[in-house]
């Protein structure tokens, strides 16, 4: 598959690769579930916002990650999917404070989400998120809202570190069990890829 990237107003270099003739640009999102309660997943708050605003860990795939040398370069599926792993670890550590060894199992799923981009400025671009599953412990989970938790606290860190480790300001578990449990979860497509995946595991215990 061909490769690029574009640079947004950060300066981060978000990659896509060519489908159709257009570019599409990647995402990753990881649903990690509670060892000892599979129905639970963690979801993160983003920083200063209602309650309305939870889902999980989630972002953008870098070019930086994808170890293309230049534009253009073709690339298998296969080593973009490897690179793409290094993204959502490092999501998963800036959002939710979980460190990649901490994570049991992380697996690429055979399912994804997409939708058009116009907010991109770059003609026919859509984003495409590629869905991952992990696991961790409840003793992990203490150990990420201790992590968050301090940073929070510390409000002279906030000048020293990068915004990407400040995006996220709690973490906690979450199902879809709960009573009105999608009010929490952020609107649009966080919440349609939430709901996507807990349809998708409904299927496969039929």
């Amino acid at each position: 598959m061909e490769v690029g990237y574009k640079v947004f107003p950060r300066g981060k270099r978000y990659a896509y690769i060519m489908m159709n003739g257009k570019p599409v640009f990647l995402r990753n999102i990881v649903f990690i579930h509670n060892e000892e309660n599979p129905s639970q997943i963690v979801i993160v708050h983003e920083w200063g916002m209602s309650d309305q605003r939870w889902e999980p860990p989630k972002g953008q795939f870098e070019w930086d990650e994808l170890g293309a040398t230049r534009k253009g370069v073709i690339m298998p599926y296969r080593q973009i999917l490897g690179a793409m792993r290094r993204g959502i670890l490092r999501e998963t550590k800036e959002e939710a404070k979980i460190m990649p060894s901490e994570l049991i199992n992380l697996t690429p799923l055979n399912t994804g989400y997409s939708q058009d981009w116009p907010e991109s400025n770059v003609p026919n671009a859509m984003f495409m998120y590629q869905f991952w599953r992990a696991t961790i412990t409840p003793a992990t989970m203490l150990e990420a809202q201790k992590r968050t938790k301090e940073l929070v606290d510390n409000k002279d860190w906030r000048h020293l570190l990068p915004p990407d480790v400040l995006e996220k300001d709690d973490i906690r578990w979450w199902s879809p069990n709960m009573p009105n449990a999608y009010k929490h979860i952020r609107g649009g497509f966080s919440q349609k890829m939430t709901a996507l995946y807990f349809e998708l595991l409904d299927k496969l215990r039929k």
